[in-house]
């Protein structure tokens, strides 16, 4: 006399579930599969601190654990969710980009910034077009520029120019 549907429901209701499964089976067996919500970047504003999850949505900080995302900076009401969880996904999934990008900052004309991690080298990455483009341009200069040893000496990264990357040095 239990209620799936409601099970699923209170379930699903949960900050850090993303779809809960409730069933019975032979011998009145009752199973629950629970999908987490997947934070894929932590987000900063003015008065309160929260993930951004791989579908788009909002989910609370734990108080049990951290997540190793990168931290967004300057969100509001005009940011675009969809393409911060593009660059987001891309980030984490790209072991490069994980092991190297540690921030995003969204501009006052929605462009984005991304700060390498170990330094404070800024990315200009700009809008929603060419990622896999400027991605592809990013690794093959940070691959040249570590190979002659003078990452250090780039204040700015612009790859927001098709085909090309424009820097800026300290």
């Amino acid at each position: 006399s239990i209620s799936i549907t409601k099970i699923e429901d209170e379930l699903d209701k949960n900050n850090f579930v993303e779809k809960s499964q409730v069933y019975t089976m032979v011998g009145n067996k009752l199973f629950v599969n629970v999908k987490q919500k997947e934070p894929v970047a932590r987000v900063i504003t003015n008065d309160s601190i929260f993930y951004l999850d791989k579908n788009s949505n909002f989910m609370s900080l734990s108080k049990l654990k951290s997540s190793n995302v990168p931290i967004i900076f300057g969100f509001n009401e005009y940011s675009d969710l969809k393409y911060l969880t593009e660059i987001s996904l891309l980030i984490k999934k790209d072991e490069f980009l994980n092991k190297n990008i540690s921030q995003i900052f969204i501009k006052d004309d929605q462009k984005i910034d991304l700060k390498m991690r170990g330094n404070n080298t800024i990315i200009e990455f700009g809008n929603n077009n060419r990622l896999k483009n400027k991605i592809q341009n990013l690794k093959a200069f940070y691959n040249r520029a570590i190979s002659k040893n003078e990452i250090d000496k780039y204040k700015k990264i612009n790859l927001q120019f098709e085909n090309q990357v424009v820097v800026v040095k300290k």
